[in-house]
């Protein structure tokens, strides 16, 4: 009697489920509506108020994007005035003539990168203290550049010679313990030169006239940096400073020694 009873209990399960098998093509409606009601559900839940992103994230998140997508379609680059003067006047660039600037030649070298398209040629329009001229930028596929702006005067005619470096160390951090370093020679009235490291003769890097280097470790910690006249133990220049592991540095020679405005500024970058 008890085996027939749990038989009976057993069809009786069976039965509705069958026949809800059947007829499963019926529910699927509802069944639907159920999980749109719960995804809804979900992501009102999760929901719990903005998203804060400090400007140290957005930059990681930059560096780490084109280190691994190297090749995505865009370039970026950034300016850096080298005018002469102790200190090089900011220069506004726009991509009309007179018309609103859209980024900055700066001094110190701090200026953000813009993106570009890698495959477009640029002409864009400059101006500063009563100056004005245009630079054209060729297509630059998919790099990192920094670009030093100069204007050289010569028999009362001025004209602005635009020089720029890939900066691809930037995408690729030193190894601890370590900074990049590199140099712009902006002296109006120099030679050439080497930027050497703490004591004379222990060369940095060769340095130029409107020139702007690649970038070269260096040992972190509290350096001096002379600027030495090529094949010379002349060392006109000379700056101290603290390196710190980790960070890119520029040092700009910029100003004349005619009129003693000449000088070795480091910029830390950001």
């Amino acid at each position: 009697m008890s085996q027939n009873n749990y038989g009976n209990g057993k069809n009786l399960f069976v039965t509705p489920v069958l026949w809800y098998g059947m007829k499963l093509h019926l529910l699927w409606p509802f069944a639907f509506g159920l999980a749109l009601i719960l995804t809804v559900n979900s992501c009102t839940k999760t929901v719990t108020g903005p998203t804060v992103i400090d400007s140290t994230t957005i930059r990681d998140t930059l560096r780490d994007t084109l280190r691994d997508t190297l090749g995505i379609q865009q370039a970026l680059v950034r300016f850096t005035s080298m005018f002469p003067g102790s200190t090089p006047p900011t220069i506004a660039i726009s991509k009309t003539p007179g018309g609103i600037p859209f980024a900055y030649a700066t001094s110190p070298l701090t200026g953000a990168y813009i993106p570009l398209r890698p495959d477009t040629s640029y002409t864009f329009y400059l101006s500063s203290s009563g100056w004005s001229g245009s630079l054209t930028i060729p297509p630059l596929g998919s790099a990192m550049t920094t670009w030093a702006l100069f204007l050289i005067i010569s028999n009362n005619d001025t004209s602005m010679h635009p020089v720029w470096s890939i900066d691809s160390e930037h995408l690729t951090p030193p190894p601890p313990g370590y900074c990049y370093v590199r140099g712009i020679d902006g002296i109006s009235d120099g030679g050439q030169y080497d930027l050497d490291l703490d004591t004379v003769y222990n060369d940095l890097v060769p340095i130029q006239i409107y020139q702007i280097t690649r970038y070269v470790l260096v040992k972190a910690g509290v350096h001096t940096i002379f600027l030495r006249t090529v094949r010379t133990a002349e060392t006109p220049l000379q700056k101290p400073d603290n390196f710190q592991e980790g960070s890119y540095y520029t040092i700009r020679a910029t100003g004349s020694f005619g009129d003693n405005s000449a000088q070795l500024t480091i910029d830390q970058e950001e």
